[in-house]
């Protein structure tokens, strides 16, 4: 069986690399970013300079 890497096995079909993995008692916590190309702005379509946002997901 061939082995998978973490991103691959987390977040399949998407380019991220994970940069830090901890857990605790209740939970398993991944810190990965965008190793993809940075997105467009939708009104003139010019790319992104900048990280405009980020979030948690639960």
């Amino acid at each position: 069986m061939a082995s998978k890497t973490v991103e691959a096995v987390l977040f399949p079909g998407v380019d991220v690399r994970v940069e830090r993995v901890s857990d605790s008692s209740d939970f398993l916590v991944v810190e990965a970013v965008s190793t993809d190309l940075p997105g467009r702005c939708p009104d003139c379509r010019e790319q992104a300079k900048r990280t405009h946002s980020s979030y948690q997901r639960a």
